[in-house]
């Protein structure tokens, strides 16, 4: 298995919003009903206290958390390849 930082944030950009969305949605702990209205945001894992999970752009990333790509996050989640 792939291994992520413990902290961690992704931008939530087409063409994979779905994907992160139903990620996020089943994993994160503030049982959010649908993160796919941010997409342009990086959304963070697990949830700060000050963002919940959503980072906006670039700059507002926490210091302590690790921007990774899409396909850091299809190696560490993703165990069947994605049909799109």
């Amino acid at each position: 298995m792939y291994n992520l930082p413990n902290k961690w944030c992704i931008l939530l950009a087409p063409p994979n919003v779905e994907v992160i969305n139903k990620w996020f949605v089943k994993n994160s702990a503030s049982k959010h009903p649908d993160y796919s209205k941010y997409v342009g945001e990086y959304l963070h894992f697990p949830a700060t206290a000050s963002t919940s999970h959503r980072g906006f752009s670039q700059e507002y990333v926490q210091k302590d958390y690790t921007i990774i790509s899409f396909e850091d996050f299809k190696r560490a989640f993703i165990s069947q390849p994605l049909i799109y």
